[in-house]
């Protein structure tokens, strides 16, 4: 089998050792012509094709044949004999260049027909150049009779011009000049030879030395547009890009071949050297492989040092080999480009493709197809290293596949997600599904907070309402100060002493207050002390485990473990001055208390107290109810901090909450992908039917009251979401919701509002339309697109009949121009029954399938069997043979199997209008 059209060096204009005028050398031990051929055996191993160019003979490109038959030359796969002319249009005129004019001949040609019937026939049409029409000269064409004319020529010059000419042969050749219509009349005249079988070109370098002018642009233009190639001998592959330009900008015929022009040895520095072409075709090495270039020029020529679409060896398949007796029997070639493989209804198309498939372990068949599972024992698929690799990545669409992701829309958007989060560099997805997490473990946290903040909240207001009023305690306490003092009248003690006293007394109890405050601080630094200062989930939350490039990760994660153990170790070093600190003043406190009561008149003031009993429980009395307002006044405060705490939890939580909705529209508007007029950008939808059953199987609503309230709650959500989730917050914390009896509102509203109800939608739009506004052939198309222009990947696609999926005028306009784009980027295999997939997309490769039967035998028995080739692979069909991918070319195949595969192949052919 064969691989198709493949990239190989074709250099059309090769001169011979027989050739008018040629610089080739014998070799040290041999003579020119075996160094010649030596040359040619030496050319590197992209050089398949040579045209054998000696002007008006053709006795070099017989001998080259000869040493071919001999058994040499088993590197060039195809000789084509090339005849050069120049033209009488221009001939002679010495402002003007000679025009060279190259007939190209397929093989099949015999050279003694091309001689008798072709050069013979112009022999009596050749006209000398105008200025030496007066010299009598003719005779049958041969290089003496040339040389002779030569010869007469130059002595027909004034002595100081004669080291202007060349030599006599070539003087003599360059002024024999045909007409253009007369070259084209005689093969014309002679179809039976030459129909179909012939190229022409003409030389750009002499061509484009003709000036334009009112005389000449006409003529000039027309017989650039009249042949099929132009040949150049560039200098370099520069060179010839410059050419090619200036053809373009002058709006001619840039079908533009680089030729060697080779007069010299390889080893020659001057460009006329074998071996000096970087034209390559992407062809079959025959005839009807360099006429595809006419079709599709630009896809099948290129110039350039390398070989053109190069693909990595590890991401091309190169065969795949079926060896199952009975079954199938073949080793099937594949095209680095494109590859369709085409065959009547059940001849084993789509049981071939899935099996290649198969074999790769990212592919996992459906079950419907256990009967290829049932064969692939024998099946091998052969990479370009030339081993086996299932862990090499391919990409499989089964048939149908595009369609049914289409009507899909969670697998769509599936898909889409995992696109984009292949293609967004700045990590904006990741990033928001990070915040999301990190926003949904807060939040529960928070609201776990809030709830025991509020339990928190009823104990100290119990705890107060316990201690009694402190207003009715501290007017209690006025009126015991008063009468204490009315007791204490005319007592033993002075009136300023018992003041004196008092005030001990008083800053007793203040330092006492002090040491109650102190010694609560101590016990809350002291707790403290078993949390960790840094949050050692931080790497794991803010996505820092996701770090590959180098060491990152190692030093990432060393650097903060040290930093943590830092800060821990400041940390607790700080608290703990701070306890000892706080200590050293509970033990002052108690010193200076003591102090105080140490004191002649403090202890004057206790036994007058303990001698007057009315007295001494009286100032008990008072000192219990300080002793009262010091400790209520100790929960208002821890009251006040943990309402601040509640409302900082309350806001916190409305805060992070609507943080979902902000981090999607950060998403909408910075994540947008575009592509050859294919968008996806993103869309922000609400889980309206999540939400609504969560809160109809959380809240109770056995009343008309109750079954409003929820109502109102789903529509606040979609319109006004802050005041909606505000006032749900404050009633739950207040007992205002009744929930249904196996919920406990905590849950409830950790539920609700620690979970992100919006999900992130993506949509697509090709040439403007909306997804949804597309036909469904529309659809599966740019599915296809999408699949493949948002992915770098570069390993191979095997697709099952993607036009099953897409309407005719896609599959034209849209389906075959994509396949001929993308097949120079990746690999691409695809079963197809469309004769434009195969056609217009002018496939590489078509592998033809045929299943055994009555009136449809293999020649190797097998129930399927396959052969491959070029679209440009023709032979007629043999009726004599009985075995059916035998008796035919691959071109009559696709017009037999394909229904419009003739038609297609008429409408490419004549897209550029040739003849052929």
């Amino acid at each position: 089998m064969k691989k198709g059209s493949e990239w190989n060096i074709w250099d059309l204009h090769v001169h011979t050792p027989a050739s008018l005028v040629h610089h080739y050398e014998a070799g040290a031990d041999c003579d020119v012509w075996e160094q010649y051929i030596r040359d040619l055996e030496s050319l590197p191993k992209e050089v398949k094709v040579l045209g054998i160019n000696d002007y008006l003979f053709i006795d070099g490109y017989k001998k080259v044949l000869e040493y071919k038959a001999q058994g040499r030359l088993q590197n060039i796969e195809l000789i084509l004999p090339v005849v050069e002319f120049r033209l009488s249009q221009f001939g002679g005129n010495k402002q003007f260049s000679r025009v060279n004019f190259h007939v190209i001949f397929s093989n099949e040609v015999d050279a003694d027909v091309i001689l008798a019937q072709f050069l013979s026939a112009l022999q009596n049409k050749y006209q000398l150049s105008p200025e030496y029409n007066s010299m009598s000269w003719g005779g049958v064409i041969t290089k003496e009779n040339l040389e002779d004319l030569g010869r007469r020529i130059i002595a027909s010059v004034p002595e100081n011009q004669k080291a202007n000419y060349g030599s006599e042969l070539m003087e003599g050749f360059n002024n024999l000049n045909l007409s253009y219509k007369d070259i084209m009349e005689v093969l014309g005249h002679a179809p039976q030879y030459f129909e179909g079988k012939y190229l022409t070109a003409i030389g750009k370098t002499e061509w484009a030395d003709i000036k334009w002018n009112d005389n000449t642009i006409a003529e000039k233009k027309n017989i650039i547009n009249s042949v099929d190639f132009v040949f150049t001998a560039s200098e370099s592959v520069d060179g010839y890009s410059a050419a090619l330009k200036s053809l373009t900008e002058s709006k001619v015929n840039n079908r533009l071949l680089d030729c060697s022009d080779a007069h010299r040895n390889s080893t020659s520095t001057d460009k006329d050297r074998i071996g000096n072409c970087h034209c390559w075709i992407k062809a079959e090495t025959t005839f009807e492989g360099l006429k595809q270039v006419l079709y599709e020029p630009e896809e099948r020529m290129a110039v350039s040092q390398l070989p053109p679409q190069m693909k990595n060896s590890y991401q091309i398949i190169d065969r795949v080999e079926l060896e199952e007796a009975g079954f199938w029997n073949d080793v099937i070639e594949i095209n680095p480009n494109l590859n369709t493989i085409i065959g009547g209804r059940a001849t084993g198309k789509s049981t071939l493709l899935k099996a290649i498939a198969s074999k790769q372990a990212n592919v996992k068949l459906k079950e419907e197809d256990d009967f290829v599972s049932k064969h692939l024992t024998g099946v091998k698929v052969i990479w370009a290293d030339g081993n086996e690799h299932p862990e090499n990545q391919i990409d499989f669409f089964h048939q149908s596949y595009m369609h049914e992701l289409a009507e899909d829309k969670d697998a769509l958007n599936n898909v889409l997600k995992g696109i984009i989060a292949e293609k967004d560099e700045q990590h904006i997805l990741s990033t928001y599904e990070s915040n999301n997490n990190q926003l949904k473990g807060q939040l529960a946290r928070d609201i776990l907070s809030i709830f025991q903040n509020r339990e928190l909240i009823k104990g100290t207001t119990a705890k107060i309402r316990d201690k009694g009023n402190k207003n009715g305690i501290t007017k209690e306490v006025g009126e015991l100060k008063t009468k204490l003092l009315e007791l204490s009248k005319g007592a033993a003690m002075s009136d300023a002493e018992l003041t004196q006293y008092q005030q001990q007394s008083e800053q007793i109890a203040g330092k006492e207050k002090q040491i109650v405050t102190a010694t609560h601080d101590v016990s809350l630094l002291k707790a403290s002390l078993q949390y960790s200062v840094v949050n050692g989930e931080y790497i794991r939350v803010s996505g820092l485990d996701g770090l590959e490039y180098g060491e990152n990760k190692t030093r990432v994660h060393s650097t903060f473990k040290t930093l943590q153990t830092k800060a821990g170790t400041a940390w607790k070093t700080y608290i703990e001055q701070t306890i000892k600190t706080t200590e050293e003043a509970i033990e002052k406190l108690k010193t200076e208390i003591a102090a105080v009561k140490d004191s002649d008149l403090f202890k004057k003031g206790l036994k007058f107290y303990a001698d007057n009993k009315e007295i001494g429980d009286l100032k008990t009395k008072i000192e219990e109810e300080e002793k009262k307002i010091t400790e209520i006044e100790l929960l208002e405060k821890e009251l006040q901090q943990q309402k601040a705490e509640e409302s900082r939890l309350f806001e916190a939580i409305i805060t992070n909450h609507l943080s979902y909705f902000a981090n999607t529209q950060q998403v909408i508007e910075n994540l947008k992908f575009e592509t050859e007029g294919l968008l996806i950008s993103t869309q922000r939808r609400l889980r309206q039917n999540d939400l609504n059953g969560f809160l109809e199987n959380a809240l109770n609503q056995r009343s008309g009251e109750r079954q409003q309230y929820l109502a109102d709650l789903e529509l606040g959500y979609a319109t006004n979401i802050e005041t909606t989730i505000r006032d749900f917050l404050k009633r739950s914390l207040d007992g205002e919701i009744v929930l249904k009896n196996y919920n406990e509102i905590q849950q409830v509203v950790t539920r609700l509002l620690s979970e992100n109800w919006f999900v992130m939608d993506y949509e697509l739009f090709y040439q403007n339309d909306t997804f949804a506004q597309m036909s469904s052939g529309k659809q599966a198309f740019v599915i296809l697109k999408l699949l493949l222009d948002f992915s770098d990947k570069k390993n191979p696609i095997l697709i099952d009949q993607p036009e099953d999926s897409l309407d005719n005028r896609a599959i034209f306009n849209e389906l075959v121009t994509y396949i001929i784009r993308k097949k120079k980027e990746r690999q691409i295999i695809l079963v197809t029954h469309n004769p434009n997939v195969v056609v217009s997309s002018d496939t590489e490769n078509v592998i033809v399938a045929n299943q055994q039967g009555n009136d449809s035998k293999n020649d190797n028995g097998c129930r399927f069997q396959y052969v491959s080739g070029a679209l440009e692979n023709n032979k007629p069909k043999d009726k004599d043979c009985e075995y059916v991918l035998q008796s035919q070319g691959i071109r009559e195949h696709v017009c037999e199997i394909l229904e419009g595969g003739k038609a297609a192949f008429i409408k490419r052919e004549q897209k550029y209008g040739f003849r052929h």
